[in-house]
């Protein structure tokens, strides 16, 4: 994965970024300048206006705990709870992701 620009950004308070250790200079400071536009938006655009950055990592440790908690249990196990995330992710992509959004899309005018 040599010379790919990856990064995770969290929205959590003050926001995290993971960047790859075999970048060159040049490129994380392409990854991190891209980093400050996701950390803008999540600031400032209205789909991210109800989250509360300050719990996000707590958030996100409670979440790891309960998935491992299942991968733990003999009667689940890694190969179900994959499934099962599988199929929850497939389901997340036929759903409106912007929950903030108008129910209808609005249309542009005919002299538009």
């Amino acid at each position: 994965m040599s010379g790919i620009p990856y990064e995770m950004v969290i929205n959590s308070n003050p926001a995290l970024a993971y960047l790859m250790r075999d970048n060159s200079l040049c490129l994380h400071i392409l990854t991190i300048a891209h980093v400050y536009g996701h950390n803008d938006f999540f600031k400032n655009n209205f789909t991210f206006r109800t989250t509360r950055p300050e719990f996000t990592l707590g958030t996100f440790k409670a979440h790891a705990d309960r998935v491992r908690h299942y991968v733990d249990t003999p009667s689940i196990g890694l190969e179900k709870v994959e499934s099962f995330l599988d199929a929850a992710h497939s389901l997340s992509l036929q759903c409106r992701r912007n929950l903030a959004s108008r129910s209808s899309p609005r249309r542009r005018s005919a002299s538009a």
